[in-house]
């Protein structure tokens, strides 16, 4: 940051002038734009004499300048508009993903009760020498362990598609729920 005590009573009147110019536009810092347009604005300032010396008219010049900056900040504009509205859609989407992984880790811990107490009914059968009733249960227990790894393999597809968006340990971080929908999207936005 430069100190303004060391420009000249001039040029802190351009600067001046360009802070007007960058509040009018609702801009909350001076930019090269603003002071580009106050010394464009004004007739005596060294950018209009030299303007002046190459035959090109200052108010021409000027009236293209604010047109071209015009244009640009439109883009920007639209370009934060459309990337804050792709956030907002990739939230939703998250949540969503969010939402789905509770019910299948849900299903999973009920699947993990349910193979132990298959076990369980395993070693009493087998202590009992029921080898109709292990058969059906080791049967069963197949059934439940297939239908685990299948909740497994959804998890794990979820992990590599956000991983493709987000880094891969704070998808971990996100699964697990040690990380925030809205924390995985700032910490996304800050590696961007």
């Amino acid at each position: 940051m430069i100190s303004e005590n060391l420009f000249s009573a001039n040029a802190l009147e351009y600067l001046n002038e360009a802070k007007e110019i960058a509040k009018s536009e609702g801009d909350t810092r001076v930019d090269t734009d603003h002071l580009l347009v106050a010394l464009l604005s004004r007739e005596d300032s060294p950018l209009s004499k030299f303007l002046e010396k190459k035959g090109i008219s200052r108010t021409e010049f000027l009236s293209k300048v604010k047109e071209h900056l015009s244009k640009l900040k439109e883009q920007i504009d639209k370009a934060v508009q459309q990337e804050a509205n792709h956030l907002i859609e990739l939230r939703s989407q998250i949540m969503a993903v969010k939402s789905d992984l509770g019910s299948v880790r849900g299903e999973l811990e009920r699947l993990e009760r349910t193979k132990r107490r298959i076990q369980e009914e395993i070693d009493r059968a087998m202590r009992y020498g029921d080898y109709w009733s292990v058969e059906s249960l080791r049967l069963e227990l197949r059934q439940v362990e297939n239908l685990e790894e299948s909740y497994k393999r959804q998890v794990e597809s979820v992990k590599r598609n956000l991983s493709s968006i987000f880094k891969e340990e704070d998808v971990v971080a996100f699964i697990e729920n040690r990380l925030s929908i809205d924390a995985l999207i700032r910490k996304a936005m800050e590696n961007s």
